[in-house]
């Protein structure tokens, strides 16, 4: 993070620096990236992170988990995102952090396993699940869609919405 003496803040890359400037790739907007030379006289404060500390904070955007996610998702965070980064930084407080998130993602990858589901981030047990099915699939149906949404796929969205109604996939709701 580097504060400018005007009170402008830039969060991103320090590509290089030499005693009189700084290179850094930051972000203009949430989603354009820029690249500029800034000269230190300009500069404020420079706060700089550690590779773990910026880790964490994108591993932290896991925990809590998403509702409906399966067996398999559960274990895919846990062996491509937590494990990698407890190999990468072990003896770190940061990785001391992301044990504690493996214990809880595996607790609840344990109850998925046993038949339970989140649902808007409750817990449901075996029997409820099986009771509040057709809610689940419309509830599922409808993250679809919004995934969809989001990545403005408009026509994978209505159909996901077909699915709500269509008798071939047993999805009458």
């Amino acid at each position: 993070i580097v504060t400018l003496k005007e009170g402008k803040k830039l969060e991103g890359n320090i590509l290089s620096e030499t005693p009189t400037s700084i290179r850094m790739r930051y972000h203009l907007t949430p989603k354009i990236w820029d690249e500029k030379d800034f000269q230190r006289s300009e500069i404020a404060e420079i706060i700089k992170q550690k590779p773990e500390e910026v880790e964490l904070i994108e591993l932290k955007k896991f925990v809590p988990t998403a509702d409906l996610l399966t067996a398999e998702k559960y274990e895919q965070l846990i062996q491509d995102r937590l494990r990698p980064f407890l190999n990468r930084y072990p003896g770190t407080k940061e990785a001391a952090e992301v044990e504690k998130m493996m214990s809880e993602v595996q607790l609840e990858k344990e109850k998925v396993v046993a038949g339970g589901a989140k649902l808007e981030g409750k817990w449901l047990t075996r029997e409820e699940a099986k009771a509040e099915a057709l809610n689940i699939k419309a509830y599922s149906l409808r993250g679809a869609m919004e995934e969809k949404i989001d990545a403005k796929d408009y026509l994978g969205a209505l159909r996901e919405f077909d699915k709500l109604t269509d008798p071939r996939s047993a999805n009458i709701v």
